[in-house]
Formats: structure tokens, C-alpha cells, sequence
């Protein structure tokens, strides 16, 4: 399903996220980058928590796996 979104979306990489101590979605990150290495498709792994009301970490951390994309 993941594949078939990027290909549709002509996806360049992709942002695979899920809540902390969420362990279902968890679960999925580890499918889901397993697969994405297989197929040679960069992406950007985080975890955020429920309650965050700041995201510059995250923000700084994406500008970079951008910035690694254009640059590349």
C-alpha cells in the first residue's frame, strides 16, 4: 500500500512517523522502512508524543533529509 502511494504521488522519498509508546504504529515504522530499504526509497523516520506543542527538533531534523535529497 505504502509503494502504491509514493508511485502514485510520483514520491521522490517518504516520512514515516508514529506516536511514542504506540505500539502498533511502532510496528509498522519497522514494516514499513523494511520495505523502503528494499526498494531503495529514502525516507525520514521520527516519533512524536501525543502532547508535543513544539516541533523544532523535527523541524530542523526534516531540513536536513531535505536539504540531503536536493543535494544528493
Amino acid at each position: 500500500m505504502l509503494l502504491r502511494r509514493l508511485r502514485a504521488a510520483d514520491a521522490d522519498a517518504a516520512i514515516v512517523t508514529a506516536a511514542k509508546m504506540c505500539e502498533p504504529g511502532l510496528e509498522e515504522q519497522v514494516a514499513y522502512t523494511r520495505t523502503l530499504d528494499q526498494e531503495g526509497v529514502p525516507y525520514f523516520v521520527s516519533e512524536f508524543e501525543e502532547n508535543m506543542t513544539s516541533f523544532d527538533h523535527l523541524e530542523i531534523q526534516l531540513e536536513t533529509f531535505v536539504e540531503n535529497l536536493l543535494f544528493d
